[in-house]
């Protein structure tokens, strides 16, 4: 006898850890969804292995979004003696994250000059804008590999039913 579907797992990519097929479609139904659970985030990483360029983009886009949460926990739980010692550790930030980037082919020619222009005039709002303008571009690069990686799931999903 089958189980429902809710209670059906799959060990597709050999690390869903025992997902429910639920859970699953809730954790791929969206690029936004996908990157932002860590088990689907775990999970695309993983299908990605196999393309470098989009698994650069990703993790290009797990370091946005991990600076990104880091600043915005500062800004709350900081104090205003420690803003400048904040500003310091987000140039640097805003540098590696440039180096990081200026070889993906993902990443225009508008977005470097932004890089370049948030690091010349040094103000927190634009070194932050820059870095959520690169994880949206990187989120919006991913889409199509996110659909195959939708489709792959799919198959899995179908195949272990």
């Amino acid at each position: 006898m089958q189980s429902s579907s809710a209670a059906q797992t799959t060990d597709c990519l050999g690390r869903c850890d025992n997902l429910t097929m639920e859970e699953l479609d809730q954790i791929t139904d969206n690029i936004h969804k996908t990157l932002t659970h860590p088990k689907g985030n775990e999970l695309f990483a993983s299908y990605l292995e196999q393309f470098p360029d989009s698994l650069a983009c990703l993790n290009v886009y797990n370091t946005c979004s991990k600076y990104l949460t880091e600043e915005q926990n500062r800004s709350i739980h900081g104090s205003s003696s420690e803003e400048s010692k904040s500003l310091e550790s987000l140039v640097t930030k805003v540098e590696m994250m440039q180096k990081t980037v200026f070889d993906l082919n993902e990443i225009d020619f508008r977005l470097m000059k932004q890089f370049k222009v948030a690091l010349e005039i040094k103000t927190k709002e634009a070194l932050l804008n820059v870095l959520e303008n690169t994880k949206d571009q990187c989120q919006n690069c991913l889409r199509k590999m996110h659909e195959r990686f939708r489709d792959y799931i799919l198959r899995c999903k179908n195949t272990s039913t």
